[in-house]
């Protein structure tokens, strides 16, 4: 049976109840939300999705809108498909740079009854979803990004900034961390990243998320296992001697480079709250190598313009000055010396010329950094202003960062999503122009 997809209800629903009668579970029907592309690349993307009920299936990919001769790509990988109650996620590859694709999710309810000695397995309803489009990264690519951070899946602010990325219609958006405050059960990811409260559910359908772990998305007993939700980017896709850099990226987005890093955790490896589970000293040091090995490949040395992005400041203007680099009882670092040391020097040396942070939860400007070259930009948070804290309170607001080559030049826009506003502009010349020394790896 085919049916419409719909947005994901909850399991059941209380029926019709009579006086002195007890409440009755009537099941909800089979539903799939809207998809949200992951983790995208030049050849490839992740498609994933929430459903209410145990479900299998896949995604129908095609070179035009008719979906004409699509390729299926079967959620999980071998040698079994996806089978969960609550989500599925297909990685869909060989793929052409720059190139638009149309798809749809198709969901298969599974029903399984068990009997001695083996389980029967049978079908139910089958969802085909609505069919979206996006376009893969590339030099080909439209010139063009987004950054959203810190929604803590506080549904107010989210759904503003979610209809303004609508409405800019971006080719990727780099979801700069925390979406979350603490991912405690596969439920919480699911409602966070493929479920949101918002009426923009569809979000993430025709533009692409490129993820990146806040210090919150390190947080609770799920936090292990957010790829399952939140796709990363396969090791076949990935050097073998950084596989643990999953959430890492370097892509190549039109006359722009975008470098994704992660900063990890805002305390100490040695503070109690993480009770010995913390080693982001070392994986900050390998996305060091990382990081240089990156910026001389040559689709990423030829562009002429660089941007990375980290959840935490590499640097901070002196209001907070902790920089996490002793054990700490309270707090949370407002920057990462660590990264600072380490991660500055080689974005300077390769004429990276803007890091796109969050944290704060208010916007700023960083232009003046100390021994660098590189400018810094600070996004908004969840909160829709703070009254107990006066004047200062106006700061905090979420926002959208936009970033797009005009007039070849690269023009970062902040948008304060609460007040439909542009807040801040800056303007980057080509980085070959500035002077910048690039070497190419090769």
């Amino acid at each position: 049976m085919r049916l419409a997809a719909a947005t994901p209800m909850m399991a059941l629903a209380g029926g019709n109840v009579g006086k002195g009668e007890a409440p009755s579970a009537v099941p909800m029907p089979f539903a799939a939300g809207a998809p949200v592309l992951e983790a995208l690349a030049e050849t490839s993307v992740a498609v994933a999705w929430a459903v209410n009920r145990l479900a299998t299936g896949g995604v129908e990919i095609a070179d035009n809108p008719q979906m004409a001769n699509a390729r299926f790509v079967k959620t999980g990988g071998l040698p079994l498909a996806g089978l969960d109650d609550q989500s599925l996620l297909a990685r869909v590859t060989g793929l052409t740079p720059a190139t638009r694709y149309w798809y749809r999710t198709v969901t298969q309810e599974v029903v399984s009854a068990h009997n001695p000695g083996y389980a029967k397995i049978s079908r139910g309803a089958r969802l085909e979803g609505a069919v979206h489009s996006f376009v893969t990264a590339g030099a080909g690519a439209e010139s063009r990004f987004c950054v959203m951070n810190d929604t803590h899946a506080a549904w107010r602010s989210f759904a503003l900034t979610a209809a303004r990325l609508k409405a800019l219609k971006a080719p990727v958006v780099i979801w700069n961390g925390d979406a979350l405050n603490c991912t405690e059960t596969k439920a919480t990811a699911v409602k966070a990243f493929l479920s949101p409260q918002i009426p923009d559910a569809d979000y993430a359908a025709e533009t692409p998320i490129l993820f990146l772990n806040g210090n919150h998305d390190y947080e609770g007993q799920y936090a292990a296992h957010l790829h399952e939700v939140m796709s990363v980017r396969p090791a076949s896709e990935r050097s073998a001697r950084f596989a643990e850099l999953s959430r890492n990226f370097a892509v190549r987005q039109g006359k722009i480079a975008l470098i994704g890093l992660d900063t990890g955790e805002g305390i100490h490896d040695d503070d109690d709250r993480l009770c010995g589970l913390g080693s982001f000293s070392a994986y900050r040091a390998l996305q060091t190598a990382w990081l240089e090995e990156a910026l001389m490949r040559p689709e990423i040395a030829s562009a002429p313009f660089v941007v990375a992005f980290c959840h935490i400041p590499l640097w901070n203007t002196g209001e907070n000055p902790f920089g996490c680099t002793e054990p700490r009882t309270r707090g949370c670092a407002s920057w990462i010396k660590e990264c600072y040391e380490a991660w500055g020097p080689v974005l300077d040396r390769y004429g990276v010329q803007l890091v796109v942070c969050g944290h704060e939860h208010y916007h700023r400007w960083d232009d003046a950094i100390p021994r660098f070259r590189w400018k810094q930009v600070v996004g908004g948070g969840p909160e829709l202003g703070i009254p107990q804290w006066g004047e200062k309170g106006n700061r905090y607001f979420p926002t959208l960062i936009e970033g797009a080559v005009e007039n070849g030049q690269l023009v970062v826009r902040t948008h304060d999503t609460w007040h439909g506003c542009v807040v801040s502009e800056r303007i980057f010349v080509p980085r070959l122009l500035a002077g910048a020394a690039v070497t190419t790896l090769r």
